[in-house]
């Protein structure tokens, strides 16, 4: 259990395995085909953060094709086993994740692990919240606590 934890703190501090990687900064032609897999559904913030990602990149010329793929479920779980199994070695493939991801590694032991990927840059910060409704009596994190 410790060693989860610290495998967590870890990498949280690694900032976890979102995108960017070196070759791009470098690059001297356009990478001709990239893919950016989405651990979740269409419309969130992944999602969001990916159709910006390959904005940019077709922008700048940094890709020629960007293809982002979904991959839902089990807080990223899904999506990073398989970006694991099956884009590993490619250096034309992004994975975006966050700190749901971690905690669902640590939380559900899973056989996978951020440790079998690469972090490469930070490109959000998330900011999680606790709240109650209005006309709750809880008025204060000591009252929730209570």
């Amino acid at each position: 259990m410790i060693g989860r934890v610290r495998e967590a703190k870890v990498v949280g501090l690694v900032v976890i395995f979102l995108t960017f990687w070196t070759p791009l900064l470098f690059a001297e032609s356009p990478i001709p085909k990239l893919t950016i897999m989405v651990p979740a559904e269409r419309g969130g913030g992944w999602d969001l953060t990916a159709k910006a990602m390959a904005d940019a990149l077709r922008q700048t010329d940094g890709a020629n094709l960007v293809e982002i793929e979904y991959s839902p479920g089990a807080g990223g779980l899904i999506g990073l086993a398989q970006f694991i199994s099956s884009k590993r070695g490619q250096g034309d493939a992004l994975l975006i994740g966050g700190m749901f991801t971690i905690g669902a590694v640590v939380q559900n032991r899973s056989a996978v692990s951020l440790l079998d990927t690469t972090p490469l840059a930070r490109l959000a910060v998330d900011h999680a919240v606790v709240a109650v409704p209005a006309s709750s009596k809880i008025k204060s994190a000591e009252d929730l606590i209570e």
